[in-house]
């Protein structure tokens, strides 16, 4: 009994101390300057630049010094000096519900735009080639990737709110750790429709490893075609998951969509059938899952070890959303993407009149 006294005044005393150290913290140290509410560090003060901070040291304080509205200046002044700001490096754990970012915004570190579950919206600059997009932010439920992105990197959208994300045309990487542990994501679009309707499918070549994966809600996995090395351990533990489209290329897939006993329809777009993926789709019921392979080889897909193993083997002039798109009549209907119609009661993507559709 003295021993546990002992230690929970201990604990007490620690507590109080560590909170009277806190409150007693001279944030100067920790920052160069501030300016309407903001902190900055000065990058260089030849080139005039500086970074965005939260001067709060996350070993005394449970969060940042930052709330509600967070609207970043594309310059700031600071004694007779005009800068620009091209960094934005730290605000986790703030409870801030908006972040906008200016169009000089260079670099942004992952830290700053994890763990802010009061985060409803975030803007990053349409200039922006690298995304290091948010983490742990469940509260948000929209975000538009910027058309000028060709770069994703490692974990963002990890955890966030999040039922429909859609990857722009330029993107050429994602990186590991990309879009995983999404409660409500229903829709992973490597494909934009534009205001005229047309259908811009998405030029990603890579996908890095444990990418897409514990996502409960998601429904389909279109693979662009363009799409030509993907890591191991994607698109797992996906129980909703009911289609996936594979580009031309072996992607020589390892681990991947496992985990995912929803599957109904696989497309191929692969005219000669390569090795089966290593170690994937192992809970697919091939018995019931239609393989769907292009046109006229259907029998090469019939007769290769592995893709011999589905029952139903069928060709098609139609995969993926390009092509449905311009085969499928425009007469009003809803069409699955194998080209096949799509029952007036079945929710998901659809092509309907040429154009890309999520029915729910």
């Amino acid at each position: 009994m003295r021993k546990t006294l002992f230690f929970l005044f201990a604990m007490l005393v620690s507590f109080i101390g560590t909170r009277a150290y806190a409150d007693e913290i001279n944030y100067e140290d920790f920052y160069d300057f501030k300016v309407d509410g903001i902190y900055y560090d000065i990058l260089s003060e030849e080139e005039k630049t500086v970074e965005v901070i939260d001067p709060a040291p996350r070993w005394m304080c449970e969060t940042g010094v930052y709330c509600g509205n967070l609207i970043v200046p594309p310059t700031v002044e600071h004694e007779g000096t005009t800068y620009r700001v091209t960094s934005f490096m730290s605000c986790y754990y703030c409870p801030v519900r908006m972040i906008s970012l200016p169009s000089t915004i260079e670099y942004v570190c992952q830290s700053a735009v994890s763990n802010l579950s009061h985060l409803v919206y975030l803007q990053f600059p349409d200039n922006i080639e690298s995304l290091q997009g948010p983490s742990y932010c469940e509260e948000l439920t929209v975000f538009n990737i910027p058309a000028s992105v060709k770069t994703i990197e490692s974990s963002s959208f990890e955890a966030v709110g999040l039922k429909t994300l859609w990857i722009p045309q330029n993107v050429k990487t994602i990186k590991d750790f990309c879009g995983s542990r999404n409660e409500w994501l229903e829709y992973v679009l490597f494909s934009n429709e534009v205001s005229s309707g047309e259908v811009v499918v998405s030029t990603v070549e890579t996908i890095g490893r444990s990418c897409f994966d514990d996502n409960p809600a998601l429904q389909y996995a279109m693979l662009p075609n363009t799409l030509i090395s993907m890591g191991e351990d994607c698109f797992n533990d996906c129980p909703s998951l009911q289609a996936v489209s594979l580009p031309p290329a072996d992607l020589k897939l390892s681990n991947c969509f496992n985990g995912c006993p929803s599957i109904y329809t696989i497309m191929v777009n692969a005219e000669e059938p390569y090795p089966f993926p290593d170690s994937s789709f192992v809970d697919v019921n091939r018995d019931a899952c239609k393989l769907m392979v292009p046109a006229g080889s259907e029998e090469l897909y019939r007769n290769a070890e592995g893709w011999k193993d589905f029952y139903k083997i069928n060709g098609s002039e139609s995969l993926g959303v390009s092509a449905a798109k311009d085969l499928v009549p425009h007469d009003g209907r809803a069409y699955n993407l194998d080209g096949t119609p799509k029952p007036d009661d079945e929710k998901g993507i659809a092509i309907q009149d040429g154009k890309v559709v999520i029915r729910k």
